[in-house]
């Protein structure tokens, strides 16, 4: 009898698929963007909002959670409890790859804009002075 498997099969088995997981999830950290298939990013995106909420909590617990899934990397778990909700991702559509014509995607880290409005200095413009050479010679249409 074949069990239901949440999420995607990946054509692996569970323990391969928790590894390939944590392993997407902790290249993602240290780099700030992957490149990666489709599938893969979509998987990525859901461990993201999971570890994003987890992180949110901001208690003991939450941070040794996070730490057991991230191969217990103090410097991982304190980027992700420093993420916020406000961190957006941004998917870039690369194309099939070559080889077997997967779609390819680029996920980035994007951080929030901060609103901070420079006030533009207002230049003031000089009224120019038309100078007139004294020795100018007044050209003369008529012939």
């Amino acid at each position: 009898m074949k069990k239901s498997v949440f999420g995607r099969n990946f054509s692996r088995s569970r323990k391969a698929r928790n590894a390939m997981h944590k392993s997407l999830l902790t290249a993602f950290l240290l780099a700030g963007k992957i490149k990666t298939t489709k599938t893969k990013v979509i998987v990525l995106r859901e461990l993201l909002v999971k570890y994003q909420k987890i992180a949110a909590k901001d208690t003991l617990a939450a941070r040794r959670q996070i730490s057991a899934f991230l191969f217990n990397r103090k410097d991982l778990v304190e980027k992700m409890m420093a993420m916020s909700k406000e961190v957006k991702f941004k998917e870039t559509n690369l194309g099939a790859r070559r080889g077997d014509n997967s779609e390819m995607v680029l996920l980035e880290m994007e951080s929030p804009a901060k609103k901070e409005e420079k006030a533009e200095p207002v230049v003031e413009k000089k009224p120019v002075k038309k100078t007139v050479k004294k020795n100018a010679k007044n050209i003369s249409t008529k012939k």
